[in-house]
């Protein structure tokens, strides 16, 4: 019996691994993401010469880069020093999966509203809304 246990155990431990990475694969990507646009607003503060990020279009999945972000931010000390207010989302699972944009910019532009709506908000909560407006079907 413990013969048949252990491929069962070996394969729960795989999946849970490959889970693990990727969502450091994803993390560290948002990380990235981040720092390259921190990277852009320091050069447009002091007005030197840097390439700005180009936009990228490639496959994302709106809610989960989300879903990241706000992981990130609960854990950041702009969320921290507001105690009287809460970080919440709310995903609407209606929003396809895989879209075309760029990553860098989406996170650049939540971001941004974000913070600024924590710094703005001194009790209640800032909620973070995704929603299909609606569907085109070609």
């Amino acid at each position: 019996a413990d013969d048949d246990d252990g491929p069962s155990e070996a394969m729960e431990m795989s999946r849970k691994l490959l889970r693990h990475l990727k969502e450091t694969d994803a993390s560290a990507q948002l990380l990235s993401s981040i720092v390259s646009n921190l990277w852009d607003f320091e050069a447009i503060a002091n007005g030197t010469q840097r390439k700005l990020t180009t936009p990228d279009k490639t496959e994302l999945d709106v809610n989960q880069v989300t879903r990241q972000l706000l992981e990130l931010l609960i854990l950041s000390p702009v969320a921290n020093q507001k105690k009287n207010v809460r970080l919440q989302s709310i995903l609407d699972p209606q929003v396809p999966s895989r879209l075309i944009g760029d990553r860098s910019l989406m996170v650049r532009a939540l971001l941004n509203l974000t913070v600024n709506a924590l710094k703005f908000t001194s009790k209640g909560h800032v909620t973070i809304r995704t929603a299909m407006l609606s569907s085109a079907h070609a």
